[in-house]
């Protein structure tokens, strides 16, 4: 999905969640919407710098930006603390250059708000609870803040993978497979230096010897300290009958950094032109995770070189 759709899409969810408010006949004072706007900030620099990153290593980050959510939603109604929340921690999202993901965060903090302010004042009437057994009233206040935590919890993962799945266009379960099957790997040459020579090949799924695998390559550049640019990369392709005649044979001069060459089939290799120190970070793929290429037979005399 590209940018300018996700701005669209956050600004349909927006418009959703007037409407929300339009239907719950929620009434909207100055000091209300004084109230929404300086707890939505309190979200905002609750998240940015009171923030666990990857907690326990899940990904996960630990923040105090819910917990505005929840007061607002018990001081004023479900569709105000939802607001302020929303409006909050969407903002962090969208400060940190993620739009994709402030469109569910929206939603999710929206929904928080909403629950916690259907438990408190639909459930357990917090404005007129009794007060004079303390323990008892900071028990319910305490319920009604995390019935919305709760719901998150179940809501989190679910909106989540609608996002990952049709926002940013990630497959579904079958990804980890292929995450699996996938080979990575990087390689530095000096200048003048070979990368993957004596040129292979990985075309034919032969047992122990060659497999099947797709391959694609992205190339980063330097020039030497005296040298002016950036230089570039020479890759050579060819392929070869069983007696050994050339099938076809090009040769690619690369001189733009970031470059992805993708090899279908064919022997190839790569040397960095002189005064050139290249990097490449090159991927392979197949029906299996292995790795059995074919060298070219010609230069089988350099076996136990590296290459």
């Amino acid at each position: 999905m590209s940018t300018s759709t996700m701005w669209l899409l956050l600004f349909v969810v927006v418009a959703l969640a007037l409407l929300v408010a339009a239907l719950t006949k929620t009434k909207f004072t100055v000091q209300k919407i004084s109230i929404i706007g300086v707890m939505a900030a309190l979200s905002l620099v609750a998240y940015e710098f009171f923030r666990i990153p990857n907690v326990f290593g899940s990904g996960s980050s630990f923040h105090l930006g819910n917990t505005f959510t929840a007061l607002t939603a018990m001081l004023l109604d479900g569709v105000s603390g939802g607001l302020a929340g929303a409006i909050g921690l969407a903002l962090a999202d969208i400060l940190a250059g993620d739009p994709g993901y402030a469109i569910t965060t929206f939603i999710l903090k929206f929904i928080i708000g909403l629950v916690c302010g259907f438990v408190a004042h639909k459930v357990i009437h917090l404005k007129d609870y009794p007060t004079a057994n303390r323990g008892k009233y900071l028990l319910v206040v305490t319920a009604s803040a995390f019935s919305g935590l709760l719901v998150n919890v179940f809501t989190d993962p679910f909106i989540g993978y609608f996002r990952n799945r049709f926002i940013f266009g990630q497959p579904g379960k079958h990804n980890d497979h292929i995450t699996k099957l996938l080979i990575v790997g990087e390689t530095v040459s000096v200048p003048g230096g070979w990368i993957g020579f004596p040129a292979h090949r990985h075309d034919y799924e032969r047992p122990g010897k060659e497999c099947v695998l797709d391959e694609i390559f992205s190339f980063q550049m330097t020039s030497t300290e005296d040298g002016p640019g950036r230089g570039g990369v020479m890759q050579h392709g060819y392929d070869l009958t069983d007696e050994n005649k050339k099938i076809w044979d090009e040769v690619n001069v690369i001189e733009e950094n970031n470059t992805a060459v993708a090899l279908p089939t064919g022997y190839h290799t790569t040397v960095a032109l002189p005064g050139t120190r290249a990097y490449l970070l090159w991927g392979l793929a197949g029906d299996t995770k292995k790795y059995k290429v074919q060298f070219d037979e010609r230069y089988s005399w350099l076996e136990g070189c590296l290459y």
